[in-house]
């Protein structure tokens, strides 16, 4: 049986039906969106979905009501010359919302992304707790709260991982691989799903100011008199306080632009335009330029979707662009599709 592919899932068109259920939960207020198997509520006359993954109404809200941390961000950190600062903010947005942590578009049964476990992840890194959720999960995940997220999820509970002394370890940040590697071992945390070893790492840029506290200090202690002296936090501490920040939405928005404009900056110091498309690579894949993408394989579908939706988050803020995707302002994506078209011959 033949399969087109769209973007965020398969169709069979023999059978006029997808072949994987639409990740977003759907609401109760409107009952054609808890079809999981249907294209944009059954309405494709009126309605689209270019990205293949439907923007929920608590997405759509967040986008809207932090409108101006997005435009101030943008402001901060755009360095693309054919992209306006508008356009910036809106590929910014577009991007947090494509990482399926602002709304509820997100699969109960997946073990990595479903909310429970985001939750349970941002209450361990507010209090204090930098290892990621993930080996948090394996290690910490009682056999009642196995059971309790079976009947949430439909997942089945493993209940031979739970280990009350790594646990505890784990829960103090007492272990020597997190200095070792703190990429892997470390959360990713917020809305735009940000590593705390990424947003610590943005620090040591040169010519890349963030809008935030320097979580590596010094630190301004006063007692009640008045008096104030520096304090040096520990590494621990800092990446504690980062952990905090990211929790904040203006403060991951900032991070999260901060983190696109590090790749805007690899570009221009390769010699190259930084570009919308470019730039929304470097938010999946830490590449700069397209020979990278083509020589690593790896489908750069999620950057181009990104990109379609800037449309759609003007229309939410009632902005409007002078940027248009077009080969003069994305030469490595029309480059990119031409390979490939090539590819296929």
């Amino acid at each position: 049986m033949d399969f087109l592919y769209l973007r965020a899932r398969w169709y069979q068109p023999q059978v006029g039906r997808f072949a994987q259920r639409d990740l977003w939960q759907g609401r109760d207020t409107r009952p054609q969106s808890l079809n999981k198997w249907a294209y944009v509520e059954g309405n494709p006359i009126r309605l689209v979905d270019p990205s293949g993954y439907t923007w929920d109404p608590i997405a759509e809200e967040k986008v809207k009501r932090y409108k101006q941390a997005f435009l101030d961000s943008a402001r901060r950190h755009n360095q693309i010359p054919t992209m306006d600062d508008n356009g910036f903010a809106a590929l910014i947005a577009s991007l947090m919302v494509s990482e399926n942590r602002m709304g509820n578009s997100v699969d109960r049964s997946d073990e990595k992304y479903n909310p429970v476990m985001q939750k349970l992840e941002n209450i361990a890194v507010a209090s204090g707790c930098i290892v990621s959720g993930h080996y948090l999960q394996d290690v910490c995940m009682h056999p009642l709260l196995q059971i309790a997220l079976h009947k949430y999820s439909g997942r089945s509970p493993d209940l031979t991982q739970w280990n009350n002394t790594l646990c505890w370890q784990y829960l103090n940040n007492d272990l020597p691989e997190l200095w070792d590697d703190p990429w892997y071992t470390m959360p990713s945390v917020g809305w735009g799903n940000i590593k705390i070893a990424t947003a610590a790492g943005l620090w040591d840029i040169d010519n890349l100011e963030i809008d935030a506290p320097n979580p590596f200090g010094p630190w301004p202690i006063c007692n009640e008199s008045g008096f104030c002296m520096d304090y040096e936090p520990t590494r621990l501490e800092s990446y504690q306080m980062i952990g905090r920040q990211l929790l904040n939405p203006k403060i991951n928005i900032e991070y999260f632009a901060a983190h696109l404009e590090e790749g805007q900056l690899q570009r221009v110091a390769l010699g190259l335009k930084p570009t919308a498309f470019m730039t929304a690579v470097w938010h999946y894949k830490p590449y700069a330029t397209k020979d990278v993408i083509w020589d690593s394989e790896w489908n750069w579908g999620a950057a181009v979707f990104a990109i379609d939706d800037i449309s759609k988050v003007l229309d939410l803020w009632g902005l409007t662009t002078n940027w248009v995707k077009s080969e003069k302002t994305e030469p490595d994506l029309w480059w990119l599709a031409l390979m490939k078209a090539l590819q296929r011959r």
